[in-house]
């Protein structure tokens, strides 16, 4: 299994909610419309104020949600991400990033994902 976890923060003025309502509504369906399905397509919103801390002095965090994708092999990613890279999507995408994410502070990281029960 092949696992990326990507930080989203919010575009500046636009409230949590506000920003959740369009991720779902707006954004997810375009996604879904373009690209291939995916083996597991998550996303986790963070809870304003946060409910614990570890420290007496957490810093921001810098992004709202952490959204997280799967896949089933190396070739299927390279797959995704060669057509998510492609003019056509980039097309429809981009400007539809530009209404809710700040796209200079997206970060994907590809994980080695462990799960238990």
């Amino acid at each position: 299994m092949i696992v990326f976890l990507i930080l989203i923060p919010r575009k500046k003025g636009l409230t949590q909610q506000q920003f959740v309502d369009y991720y779902e509504d707006v954004h997810v369906p375009l996604v879904q419309k373009l690209m291939p399905p995916l083996v597991f397509y998550r996303r986790n919103y963070l809870q304003t104020p946060y409910s614990y801390t570890l420290t007496q002095n957490d810093p921001p965090l810098g992004f709202d949600v952490i959204t997280e994708i799967r896949f089933e092999d190396r070739s299927s990613a390279d797959q995704w991400f060669a057509k998510w890279m492609s003019e056509p999507v980039r097309e429809r995408i981009i400007p539809d990033e530009m209404n809710h994410v700040d796209r200079d502070n997206i970060r994907v990281f590809e994980v080695d994902y462990h799960g238990s029960l």
